[in-house]
């Protein structure tokens, strides 16, 4: 089996202290920060009515995605440059699993909550900004 990381793929797996499903937000490019071929992510988190953490530049309700059961939204203030390289291979080992694409339509909503999101992580913004001067698009 093989596996390759790819914009508006979703893999399921341990980010952070949890199992979540997890957002390719961008193509792969070389991360000078890690010296690794890195790819953008946003995990999923689930909408609980009055948590602090809640953030609603991207909301996702059931039918956006297979795997969403639930309202739940994009966590971004945890986005982060994922290593290419580690990611595909968790995948074929079976450590993560391959959720498919994300509807365009869906995935052109979780890409303009990045500019919408007041709590977006400092590394994500930095990645973006990295993005942008090699002309990549998010």
């Amino acid at each position: 089996m093989s596996y390759t990381a790819i914009r508006g793929g979703t893999v399921y797996g341990v980010s952070g202290f949890s199992d979540h499903l997890i957002i390719l937000c961008s193509e792969p490019m070389f991360y000078r920060v890690t010296g690794t071929k890195a790819i953008l992510s946003v995990n999923v988190s689930s909408w609980y009515e009055f948590s602090p953490s809640n953030d609603d530049s991207c909301i996702l309700n059931v039918g956006d995605h297979d795997f969403i059961k639930h309202k739940s939204f994009c966590l971004y203030q945890r986005a982060i440059p994922l290593n290419v390289l580690k990611l595909e291979d968790r995948v074929v080992k079976g450590e993560m699993k391959d959720y498919g694409m994300l509807k365009p339509e869906v995935f052109e909503r979780v890409i303009a909550g990045f500019r919408k999101s007041p709590v977006l992580s400092r590394e994500a913004a930095n990645f973006i900004q990295l993005m942008e001067k090699n002309s990549l698009k998010l």
